[in-house]
């Protein structure tokens, strides 16, 4: 797979979704670049079969971030998450895209509500049964995902921008080194 931010402007207008972003996505932060990486542009290689998750949550997260995009390379699951123990939440200004890359998986949206009664939006459920499928989750959506079926499933989500959360936590993204962070947020 590869992955791009709207900086890579002749791919983002020929996205199949690119009307959707005409706009300019008013409700996300820009995507302003972090500082350069440690010894210049380049394109990295990172073997994931090396790679283990520092990460202690049972969902083992695997976190690398570019100057404009995070990308949260999730080690392959072999058993469900518990329907008691799923984890809803949002995200105010940043979008999320989930891309399973094995297994079926339903994405659980719930959209927040305004004074507006009449734009209210009833939860959806978006079963994805085939790999690879991908999810646009929009700011502010309240989402979880939950593997279903049987056999192997395995997730990847990205961010843009980079998540300040995930990248303040010591030894959380694996290749802070390569990608610092801004001197001020």
């Amino acid at each position: 797979m590869r992955v791009f931010s709207n900086r890579a402007k002749d791919l983002a207008a020929a996205a199949v979704n690119a009307a959707t972003y005409a706009d300019g996505a008013p409700e996300v932060a820009p995507l302003d670049p972090w500082p350069d990486p440690v010894g210049g542009f380049a394109l990295r290689h990172y073997d994931l079969s090396k790679i283990t998750s520092p990460d202690p949550h049972p969902l083992k997260m695997r976190v690398f971030r570019s100057t404009n995009l995070m990308v949260n390379v999730f080690m392959p699951w072999t058993t469900r998450r518990e329907e008691k123990k799923l984890s809803p939440h949002s995200h105010d200004d940043f979008e999320q895209m989930s891309l399973s890359l094995k297994g079926a998986f339903v994405h659980h949206l719930r959209y927040p509500w305004s004074s507006d009664k009449t734009r209210w939006r009833e939860d959806e459920h978006e079963r994805y049964d085939e790999s690879p499928s991908v999810l646009v989750i929009p700011a502010r959506v309240i989402h979880t995902s939950q593997d279903v079926g049987d056999g192997t499933t395995w997730l990847i989500d990205i961010f843009g921008p980079p998540r300040m959360d995930f990248s303040s936590k010591p030894g959380f993204v694996l290749n802070a080194a390569e990608y610092p962070m801004p001197k001020t947020q």
